[in-house]
């Protein structure tokens, strides 16, 4: 599993910014002046909880350590697991405009071993991809 953490630094002096995940230290990060970096750290799959979790960024360095949080991200493993004969998840579907866009990432997810089906919408008719709506058309892109 990996944690990532992007920090902009906003006075001169070097920066520690110590961070944990569900209260526990899985590193620190550290930058100085204005500089912006991005941290990963990989961390065990069991700090994990169920329902919410938490980072918490502390800066270390002193009162004139201020930095800004840019974003974070967390990526993990997730099994797709059946509950009561049904399997739920999120179908990300786009518009031949964003088709370029959209084509590297999916790329690089099936470069990741997941099988992706990318999705081309258009006004139209109805198709498989989205029974329940008829005035959407979907249809797949070659290759994916």
């Amino acid at each position: 599993m990996r944690l990532e953490v992007a920090i902009q630094g906003l006075t001169i002096v070097a920066h520690q910014i110590q961070v944990q995940l569900n209260g526990t230290d899985v590193g620190t990060i550290e930058l100085g002046g204005a500089a912006h970096t991005v941290t990963d750290f990989s961390v065990s799959d069991a700090l994990l909880v169920e329902g919410n979790n938490s980072v918490t960024l502390t800066a270390v360095g002193g009162q004139s350590d201020i930095t800004c949080v840019d974003w974070t991200q967390l990526t993990y493993e997730r099994a797709y697991v059946a509950a009561n004969d049904s399997l739920n998840f999120t179908l990300a579907l786009t518009h031949a405009d964003f088709r370029d866009s959209v084509t590297p990432l999916a790329a690089a997810r099936q470069n990741q071993g997941l099988k992706v089906v990318v999705v081309d919408v258009e006004d139209g008719s109805q198709d498989p991809f989205v029974r329940s709506v008829t005035s959407i058309r979907a249809r797949r892109i070659a290759g994916f």
